[in-house]
């Protein structure tokens, strides 16, 4: 059998010290010059070395191992489902994995309806730190004061300072109404998630009904509709206002993969986006530049958020002071094919 590399082979190779290729590989590289660094890294890819994992948690003390928690607001929800359902949840993935691996982390991707029910999943893993991405009830996390925690797009718990990355999702959904208000239209659809266990969806209604509102307008119940956070989801939506006879010219949809199943249910039935029904969609996520007629929607930074994020967690597992630190992402309204020249041609 082939003689495992040491890190006393690295040194001797590099011409190094041990404690410095320990330093490197403890990322204290603060305690090692650029140039020995270099001459650590290519002695290491050089001889194919492979560090001991095991022995980089002992002496560390850590696992290396971040729980992303995401919310499973349906009883039939899974979380591969909502990496495969909703674009969003996997451009946020990949935004975290961008700060995290260099860092040595890996994520672990777990769903649950009530976070409490998470709490023995992150001790059997022995979690390093946990993301916890929207749908967190207002009781919170219990018995994790000892495993840092940074909530993403949830409503923090009444005296609990747990550091907060998120949208300001009221005002960017009052934005996005106000330009289809601009447009001319008055009768507009709300298409979301259930409202109830989401405190996105709901903030992402009080921005609509707000804007509707301020102008002396409001959404009559029929034109609220809730159902999954897909494709399929805002298929549905579309087809129930067509098949209930709704008045409306226009559509917010509180995620972008549900404007895709909006408008591909219009489409379908003949009704043209946006000459006969505008739509507005919110994250602009990826496919947004795919999909035809180019979405209108909310920008949120996805990538920005990911990995705000992941510095955020990785500095308070470092010792950083994340009590009550929030940051807000910021939006932009995107206008694009699939609200411009409605009720033209």
């Amino acid at each position: 059998m082939k003689k495992s590399v040491t890190i006393r082979d690295v040194a001797r190779h590099a011409g190094v010290s041990i404690a410095s290729v320990s330093y490197l590989l403890n990322g204290k590289t603060d305690r090692c010059g650029t140039e020995t660094r270099q001459r650590i890294e290519a002695s290491m890819a050089e001889l194919g070395f492979e560090p001991d994992f095991t022995a980089r948690s002992l002496s560390q003390g850590r696992n290396f191992l971040i729980g992303l928690i995401l919310p499973l607001t349906r009883h039939e929800d899974l979380s591969t489902s909502l990496l495969r359902d909703n674009p969003f949840y996997g451009e946020f993935y990949d935004a975290l994995a961008q700060i995290s691996s260099p860092a040595g982390f890996d994520i672990m991707l777990r769903g649950y309806e009530h976070p409490e029910d998470a709490m023995p999943w992150v001790r059997k893993r022995k979690l390093d730190g946990i993301i916890s991405l929207g749908a967190a009830p207002p009781e919170g996390f219990h018995g994790i004061d000892d495993i840092p925690l940074v909530l993403v797009d949830c409503l923090r718990p009444t005296g609990r300072a747990w550091p907060l990355v998120r949208t300001n999702d009221i005002a960017a959904s009052a934005a996005a109404t106000d330009s289809l208000l601009d447009l001319g239209h008055r009768n507009i659809a709300f298409i979301s998630g259930e409202k109830a266990p989401s405190y996105v969806n709901r903030d992402r209604y009080a921005g609509f009904s707000g804007s509707l509102s301020k102008r002396g307008l409001s959404c009559p119940a029929r034109l609220v509709i809730e159902d999954s956070v897909s494709f399929e989801g805002g298929y549905r939506a579309a087809i129930r206002l067509l098949e209930e006879g709704g008045d409306f010219s226009a559509a917010f949809c509180a995620a972008d993969v549900m404007a895709f199943g909006f408008i591909r249910a219009l489409q379908d039935r003949g009704v043209a986006v946006p000459r006969e029904c505008a739509v507005m969609g919110f994250d602009d996520i990826s496919n947004c530049r795919h999909f035809r007629p180019l979405l209108s929607t909310v920008r949120q930074d996805i990538g920005e958020k990911g990995r705000q994020t992941a510095e955020l967690l990785l500095d308070t597992m470092d010792g950083g002071d994340g009590v009550g630190r929030e940051i807000l992402i910021p939006f932009e309204i995107m206008n694009r094919e699939s609200t411009k020249a409605w009720g033209k041609g």
